[in-house]
């Protein structure tokens, strides 16, 4: 059991050994100096505010257009209704006025047809 774990350690110790030789080779960020790694995180910060910034005018800008669009669309209805309400009392007045005079009508053909 020893050895098997003797062995296990032998890898592992392979793979990060292999891993810090492939990160020195390759990574530039390795090799810079703490105030060069201060300054590419300062930077990135700098670009994540100004983002969040635009971001953050973006909402606004749509948060008043979709407030604008409920206020139209409250606009909308208290015109609609209004306008029902118009032709309700139009179509009342029509009804109450056929109904106190009756209407005979012609057709083409000459005869009289009684809309009541």
């Amino acid at each position: 059991m020893d050895g098997a774990a003797a062995e296990l350690n032998k890898i592992e110790n392979d793979l990060h050994s292999h891993a810090d030789s492939h990160f020195r080779e390759n990574d530039r960020n390795l090799i810079m100096s703490d105030s060069e790694k201060d300054g590419l995180f300062d930077d990135a910060m700098a670009d994540f505010k100004q983002s969040l910034k635009l971001v953050r005018n973006k909402f606004s800008v749509v948060d008043r257009k979709v407030e604008d669009l409920g206020q139209l669309t409250d606009d909308f209805h208290y015109s609609t209704d209004k306008l029902t309400a118009l032709y309700v009392r139009d179509i009342e007045k029509r009804r109450k006025y056929f109904q106190e005079h009756p209407v005979a009508t012609t057709t083409e053909d000459g005869s009289v047809v009684d809309l009541d």
